[in-house]
Order: C-alpha cells, then structure tokens, then sequence
C-alpha cells in the first residue's frame, strides 16, 4: 500500500505521478470501500483496514510535501 500510495501521489517537481512517469497515462484509483458492503466478515474487515491505512499514508505524504 505504501509503494501504491507513493507512485499514486503527484510530485511537486515533476507534476505527475510516478505511475504517470512510466507508463505515460494517469494511475488506477482504488475504490473505497463502504463498511459492511461484504457478506463475509474477514473481507470486510480487511478492506476497512486498507482504506484507513491509505488515508494514514496520503495524510503523511502530503506533510512531507508540505515540508519540502
């Protein structure tokens, strides 16, 4: 999730995205995931999982943009 979060996020030098960079067309979001959608337990809890932890990341990623 980190590597996706970072070569997802536009880099204030270049203006695009890593994923821009190499493969010259914008990267695929994620789709966010709404608690309870899934049936089964595990999956729901996992997902809920990676949408918080992809918002810890972008929140710390824009930080350290900030600070450059």
């Amino acid at each position: 999730l980190t590597e996706f979060n970072y070569n997802t996020a536009v880099h204030s030098s270049s203006q695009i995205t890593p994923f821009e960079a190499v493969y010259g067309r914008p990267p695929p979001s994620l789709l966010p995931y709404d608690k309870g959608d899934s049936v089964v337990h595990e999956v729901d809890r996992l997902l809920h999982e990676r949408d918080e932890m992809l918002k810890k990341m972008k929140a710390s990623l824009q930080r350290a943009q900030q600070r450059m």
